[in-house]
């Protein structure tokens, strides 16, 4: 359960990334 929350945490925080950076 834990994996899949930072999974999901750590997926937001690269596409917030990516948008940031286009």
């Amino acid at each position: 359960l834990i994996g899949m929350l930072l999974a999901c945490c750590l997926s937001r925080f690269i596409t917030a990334n990516q948008y940031e950076m286009v």
